[in-house]
């Protein structure tokens, strides 16, 4: 745990030390694996190409959806507290560049989690659905997408992006159509990214 504790504050001071001087943006994340709430920074070069990344923080979900061919649809639970963080990299290209206070771009977004999957088998109890946990897996999830960021006041700026992907799913495990799995098993579904946040340029 203490480990843990330690390796994630070194990554957070590695960001904030290789992005100085830069913008840096929390954001809400909703994705085809479930929400977020992100810590992210970001360095613009040549004019128009951005790169960036920063610390995930996995929220749970205590309701699911009904999706019937979607398996690990908005199901990823976090259960160690390892799995509660996850880590996310963008590339952005932007264009129209002669606006003076928005700014819009196209994104490639990759976010990667360690986690638990929690589905339902069997119908209904007294109490209500029979839940069961799956894994944990890899989740990685890639989108591609449009956003724009708006100046509100000063350095102050808002960010929406919003795009499609693939999300892949590896480990051991068990899913809705097969038995338990004997070697690494990789699914995938297609997800997508939905994001709203706020940030400052230093």
């Amino acid at each position: 745990m203490k480990r843990n504790v330690f390796l994630t504050i070194v990554v957070i001071l590695t960001i904030q030390l290789g992005f100085a001087q830069v913008p840096v943006f929390v954001d809400f994340n909703s994705t085809g694996s479930g929400r977020s709430i992100n810590v992210l920074a970001s360095k613009q070069f040549h004019n128009r190409h951005e790169l960036g990344g920063g610390i995930c923080f996995n929220i749970n979900k205590q309701t699911l959806n009904d999706d019937q061919f979607c398996i690990f649809r908005k199901r990823m639970y976090s259960i160690q507290p390892i799995e509660f963080f996850g880590v996310e990299g963008f590339y952005q290209i932007h264009f129209l560049k002669n606006l003076e206070h928005i700014d819009l771009f196209t994104f490639y977004d990759i976010q990667y989690r360690f986690s638990h999957c929690r589905s339902w088998f069997g119908g209904y109890t007294e109490g209500g659905r029979n839940y069961i946990i799956y894994g944990p897996y890899h989740w990685i999830e890639q989108n591609i997408g449009i956003g724009f960021s708006v100046d509100i006041w000063k350095n102050l700026f808002l960010i929406q992006r919003i795009g499609g992907g693939i999300n892949l799913i590896v480990g051991y495990g068990k899913t809705d159509y097969n038995a338990m799995i004997a070697k690494p098993k990789t699914e995938w579904e297609f997800g997508y990214l939905l994001s709203s946040g706020i940030g400052y340029r230093f």
